[in-house]
């Protein structure tokens, strides 16, 4: 618990698995979940072809920045929204949205991270991090039968005993 960062942007952006348990506490609760989906949705924006760049920029923008939509975002400010459709209209360009998405990430970083780092997420997100710790020894593993030899040792079925997932391991005989 001390020795992580306990910042927005290390725990919810750059680790993956911290990234997911944050998502999954957004989703407990609506005005959280709008701004997850609106994320998402601007990283399908930026990812779309140039074609189909200026239709689902519309799309998006009626859908999440419209104040009369279902899905409204309303941390974003309207004239923030003005400014988007006039640059959506001129060049639907990449960038179109950072500056709504830096607002979101702000949004999030605040009230929204502290429940979070109070929540049973946040807990699983410990024992996660705990667990990646761990050294691997040989007693990460259960051991079944050989699945092959060859020169330089044998490949055996093997079992991780935290998880249960299956993997085949090499053991090398040096001489």
């Amino acid at each position: 618990r001390q020795t992580l960062e306990r910042d927005y942007h290390s725990l919810c952006e750059k680790q993956p698995i911290g990234h997911m348990l944050f998502r999954q506490f957004c989703e407990t609760r609506p005005e959280l979940s709008r701004c997850v989906k609106f994320l998402d949705a601007v990283a399908g924006y930026e990812v779309a072809p140039d074609e189909k760049r200026k239709e689902c920029g519309q799309h998006l923008i009626e859908k999440y920045l419209k104040p009369n939509s279902e899905d409204h975002v309303p941390e974003v400010p309207l004239q923030l929204v003005d400014a988007c459709c006039e640059r959506l209209e001129q060049e639907p360009s990449k960038e179109l949205f950072k500056e709504s998405t830096k607002l979101i990430h702000d949004y999030l970083s605040v009230a929204p991270f502290a429940d979070y780092l109070d929540s049973l997420y946040f807990n699983r997100f410990l024992q996660w991090k705990w667990l990646e710790r761990q050294p691997v020894t040989k007693n990460t593993f259960r051991q079944y039968r050989v699945l092959g030899k060859g020169g330089f040792g044998e490949v055996c079925a093997c079992q991780v005993r935290a998880t249960g997932k299956m993997y085949a391991c090499k053991k090398l005989e040096k001489k």
